[in-house]
C-alpha cells in the first residue's frame, strides 16, 4: 500500500474534508489501511487532521488547525491511559481475589 495515493485525495484546508468510506471507494484500500496510511504519512510530516467534532480528513494549512489536532490526539493519549490504568489495577485486583477464595488457573 502507498499511503501517498490515500494523502493525494485529501484536500488541503478545513473547509473541505473527505471521509474514510470516500477514501476507501477512491482508492479500493480496506478501512485499516486507510488508517494505516494516514498514520504513515502523519509520521513523514503530513499534517493531516482528523477530529471526533468532524467528520473526513483535511490536510492543516493552518497552524491553528494542526495545534488543535494536536491538542485532541493529546488528550485522546491521555484518556486512553487513563483507562489503561484502570484495567491494569482491575487486572491485579481480579488476580487477588481469586487467591483469596482459593481459585487457581491452570495453564
Amino acid at each position: 500500500m502507498d499511503w501517498e495515493i490515500v494523502i493525494n485525495h485529501i484536500p488541503k484546508g478545513s473547509k473541505e474534508t473527505i471521509t474514510k468510506e470516500t477514501l476507501i471507494g477512491l482508492t479500493g484500500y480496506t478501512d485499516r489501511e486507510i488508517r494505516k496510511a494516514v498514520e504513515e504519512a502523519r509520521r513523514n510530516g503530513i499534517r493531516v487532521v482528523s477530529s471526533s467534532h468532524r467528520r473526513g480528513y483535511y490536510i492543516a494549512t493552518e497552524q491553528a488547525e494542526w495545534d488543535a489536532f494536536l491538542l485532541e490526539l493529546k488528550n485522546r493519549i491521555r484518556t486512553t491511559m487513563e483507562t489503561y490504568n484502570k484495567c491494569s489495577k482491575n487486572k491485579l485486583v481480579m488476580k487477588d481475589e481469586q487467591q483469596a477464595k482459593g481459585e487457581t488457573r491452570r495453564a
